[in-house]
Parts: structure tokens; sequence; C-alpha cells
């Protein structure tokens, strides 16, 4: 008499909970989902708009977009009293923060550029205070360094505050970076590079792809090569003093639509600097939920550590979200990215461990 074999007492349980998935029509969840983990660990982050935004409201919109990690506003180490109010709403709202902390600029109303600091160990020891107290993703030190609208020091002082800070951070067990060098500086050596090896075609397909019209009528003149010329010269100078300076990462800002541009970018600054790129300002100049997807797409196929977008109405910059707080369709393009390609990822809903 033949005996009947009952199969193994896991292989029932596996059974039965996929007949059970697929009896609660959760079969394609189950079987096609990518989950957020080691292998796909998830990059997003935003900062959303404070303005006429309440901050519950602007919990809820980051919560929906899914992403890990927000940039809440700069911290002014001048104006720094033992509490940032916005860092510690994020941070208790379970998101992971990369902070901007700045010398003595502000963002405003009204605006004020940064100076570098006149006493670095008065400098080094407020800012060991702020990462003690809030202890960050990452450090991001000053914004925009490259623009005189938000830093008024020398390529070689900024490498000095630099320097100090990321010493501050590493001490504390604290990744740190740069600035973020603005994204018309870094297409623009971009675009040198290629002219420097002599690649005229492909700087000239470059160029076409990354600069509007006007930009490009502006190359094409006496003055504007020389305005070209010196942002070139103090973009190298700012590229040599991040390697110097120890930072963990080489970190860029990016409003080009293009996603083959953002790959030769990421290209040009990792062979530059020997550092992985990564961008805590990424955006659009317009609302196309087409170039949201297809950058977010680039970003994860370049395995951008952190890509965090920036959500905020601007004259040159459209955030995910209307003033209520909903989503627009940029941001619905966001959040569907997001869900594709992981669940259980958004902040406060436990995420998987990265």
């Amino acid at each position: 008499m033949r005996r009947h074999l009952r199969p193994p007492i896991h292989l029932t349980l596996l059974l039965t909970l996929i007949l059970t998935l697929i009896t609660l029509g959760a079969c394609c969840v189950f079987l096609t989902d990518t989950v957020w983990g080691e292998e796909l660990r998830n990059p997003f982050g935003v900062m959303l708009d404070g303005s006429g935004v309440d901050t519950p409201t602007r919990i809820v919109a980051a919560r929906e977009l899914g992403v890990t990690y927000f940039r809440p506003g700069d911290i002014s180490l001048e104006d720094w009293n033992g509490k940032h109010g916005e860092t510690e709403v994020f941070l208790n709202a379970g998101f992971k923060v990369m902070m901007t902390v700045r010398n003595n600029g502000k963002t405003g109303p009204p605006s004020r550029p940064t100076s570098p600091p006149k006493d670095l160990d008065a400098y080094k020891k407020k800012l060991g205070e702020v990462l003690d107290t809030y202890r960050p993703e990452l450090l991001v030190v000053e914004n925009e360094e490259n623009s005189g609208l938000y830093y008024l020091g020398t390529p070689k002082q900024y490498g000095t505050e630099l320097k100090a800070a990321c010493e501050v951070a590493h001490s504390k067990g604290i990744a740190c970076t740069n600035g973020g060098m603005a994204s018309s500086l870094v297409a623009t050596l971009v675009w040198s590079h290629y002219r420097g090896r002599r690649e005229a075609a492909r700087a000239e397909d470059f160029l076409r792809r990354s600069s509007n019209r006007s930009q490009q009528k502006m190359l094409r003149t006496i003055e504007g090569q020389h305005r070209v010329g010196e942002a070139i010269t103090k973009g190298k100078a700012l590229l040599a003093e991040y390697k110097a300076a120890g930072v963990d990462y080489v970190n860029f800002h990016w409003y080009i639509s293009d996603p083959a541009a953002l790959g030769e970018a990421v290209a040009f600054l990792k062979a530059e600097t020997g550092l992985q790129p990564i961008t805590n300002e990424i955006g659009l100049h317009d609302e196309d939920p087409a170039a949201v997807a297809a950058l977010l797409g680039k970003a994860l196929e370049l395995r951008l550590p952190y890509a965090l977008w920036f959500s905020l109405d601007r004259p040159d910059a459209r955030a995910l979200h209307n003033p209520d707080g909903t989503l627009r369709a940029t941001g619905l393009a966001f959040k569907k990215f997001v869900q594709e390609k992981g669940r259980g990822t958004a902040a406060g809903e436990s995420p998987p461990a990265q």
C-alpha cells in the first residue's frame, strides 16, 4: 500500500498564505511590488514650502509623497538659541533630516548671504551644539556657496569653513557635505569639460539639452564669455576645496529636465572629485509630470544616495503641491513613482532598515 507523503509544514503555511492573499485580491502586491531595502534603497526626500501651509499639512504631504528624508529650513549659527522648531517637528514626525547649517546667512525674508566665520573655534563649538541637539542624517554646510546671493567668501574661505564643519561632524559620527553647487554652474563645468577635451559636437549637444536659447545666445557674446570664464574658474576652485575639506559626498543642485544631462553631471563630478555625488535640491522650472518621473528614475539608476526634491514655488521653481497642501500633477507623479518602486517607506510607517 503506497503512503501519501505530506508536504513539510513550512510549505503548507506558505501555500496557505498565498491562497489567502489571492482571496483578498492582494496577490499582485505580494508577487510584483519591489520593497525598499538593502538592494534598492529609498534615496528620496523633499523640502516643502512653509509659507501659507501649516506644519501638520506639510507632514501629511511629505508622507503622501513617500519620502524618507526631509530638508527643513536653514539653521543660522548666529541666531542659534538651542532650538530649531522646524527641524524638531519633522524629526519627531519620523523623518530623517538633511540639515543645512549656515554661519550667519538667512533665506529670509529678508535674505542675507553668509559671511565666513571669523572665529573658527567659536564656529565649531556652536556647530557642535546644534549637531548634539538634533543629530541629522547629514550635515550640509551653507547653501549654493558659489553664488553671491548666499555666500560672500572666496572658495578658499569656504574650504576653510567646510573643513572645520566636517571635523566637528565626523567627531560625532555624522557625515557632511558642501552646500550644493548651483545647477547652472554644474552644467557649465560639464560643457567646459567637453570643450577642453576638444569634443565640440558633444559640448554643443550638451549645451542644447541643458540650457535655454537666451543662455546659449549669451555664451556667444564677449561679456557672456567673460562671465562664464569667471564662473568656471570659481567652480573648479570649489571642486578642489571639496576634496581637500574631507567631505563624504559632493553635493549639487539640479533644475534641468534632461535625464541624460543629469547622468553626465554626476559622472563629471565623480571623476573630478573622486566623491559620490548627491543632490539635496532637485526640481523643475515647470509642472511636467513626465519630467519628474524621468529625473527620479535617473537618480535611482545612478544610485544617488540622497535626492531631495525642492517643492517650493519660486520664480525659477515649481512645487509638487498646491498652496493648500494637496498634490499637483507633478506631486502625484512623484508619489506614483515612489509607490511603484517600494512600499511601506513613508516616514512614521516603519521603513525597512537601510
